[in-house]
């Protein structure tokens, strides 16, 4: 592995374990404000970052070293296309992001990450409607997420989960469809542009539904800075920009794969910081659910298929 790779890979793990450890900054962060509250100041947050972010770019050169090597960095001027894909992204990621945050109030940590990790195998569910070929190994990978799922969070015996799972197993629905719209639209115009809309469109939403549906106060939002701010600065505006920077020289397949990691560290901040634990059976769900995932990101070509580094 040369030098480029392993430090973009590294910046992925970091990537990985920042949005890890989110997990734990939602669920402490609503000690004191209600779900939409949070992720109103979180994406308002996370909003100035990327558009700060977007605005620099801008400014970058056609020229610049490494700009066009990345569908994030494409420079197109604003249009209909590119307002069409942040209002779809927008909708998305605002439904899939607030059934996570409320979902958080009856689940752990450990759960909901590995739970919402599902999108990844929903996402070649949802292709078959789109008329594409499903790889063998996604199939493997749903059907092992679908056991695992099963020992995670449904009661022994019975068909029941309790509401924060299946809150946070509709969510990644959405979070899957953020990514069909994505994959369709990234490379017809400007990526960055598009994520900074889309978190505007969440932002806006989550104040709106904030207002109607929830009191709260300056000394509130106040009494939640650290969560909100590791929410909002970090989560969103600096593992956004380091996921951008990691995947110019890491291959599509190894940074799935890497940022897939992204529920065990949310395992860790939850045993680490919230005392969480997990039983038995549902470390063997959680367990299944990751080779589940990985193997609907790896073709089996891949798998089979010996290559010098």
């Amino acid at each position: 592995m040369n030098g480029k790779r392993l430090s973009s890979s590294l910046i992925l793990l970091l990537t990985a374990a920042i949005w890890g450890f989110a997990f734990v900054a939602q669920k402490t962060g609503m000690e004191f404000i209600g779900p939409f509250t949070f992720n109103a100041c979180r994406f308002t947050i996370g909003a100035l970052c990327v558009l700060g972010f977007s605005l620099l770019m801008d400014k970058r050169k056609k020229s610049s070293e490494g700009c066009a090597e990345h569908p994030y960095f494409i420079e197109k001027k604003p249009n209909k296309t590119l307002f069409t894909a942040g209002i779809l992204c927008g909708a998305s990621l605002f439904i899939g992001s607030s059934l996570q945050q409320v979902a958080l109030q009856f689940t752990t940590v450990s759960k909901c990450s590995f739970v919402t990790a599902l999108y990844m195998v929903i996402v070649p569910l949802l292709s078959v409607l789109l008329k594409k070929k499903i790889p063998v190994n996604a199939w493997i990978g749903v059907f092992l997420s679908a056991i695992g799922f099963y020992f995670l969070c449904l009661l022994p015996g019975e068909l029941s989960m309790n509401w924060g799972d299946f809150l946070t197993l509709l969510g990644s629905l959405f979070w899957a469809v953020q990514i069909l719209v994505i994959d369709h639209f990234v490379n017809k115009t400007d990526g960055i542009k598009i994520a900074a809309i889309q978190f505007i469109i969440t932002a806006v939403f989550s104040i709106i539904f904030a207002l109607l549906l929830e009191t709260f106060t300056f000394a509130d939002i106040t009494a939640s800075a650290i969560p909100i701010l590791y929410g909002g600065f970090l989560s969103v505006g600096v593992a956004f920009t380091l996921q951008i920077v990691g995947q110019k020289h890491t291959p599509p397949t190894l940074a799935s794969l890497i940022l897939s990691l992204e529920s065990v560290f949310a395992v860790v901040g939850g045993a680490i910081i919230l005392n969480e634990s997990l039983t038995g059976r549902e470390s063997l769900g959680c367990l299944l659910i990751f080779i589940g995932v990985l193997l609907a990101q790896i073709p089996i070509q891949t798998l089979v298929k010996r290559k010098k580094d």
